[in-house]
């Protein structure tokens, strides 16, 4: 399942409605795995 997650991540940049959440949050948009939820977190602590 992670697997997905990720690679879900890399098509992010070829999908319309993605790109316009992502300029929207100013490019703060992490995967719902545990792993973009740790960075996610990182960037919060900070």
């Amino acid at each position: 399942m992670a697997e997905a997650h990720a690679r879900a991540e890399e098509i992010w940049p070829y999908r319309q409605s993605i790109g316009i959440i992502r300029e929207i949050m100013g490019g703060r948009m992490y995967p719902t795995t545990i792993a973009g939820l740790e960075r996610a977190m990182r960037v919060l602590a900070k």
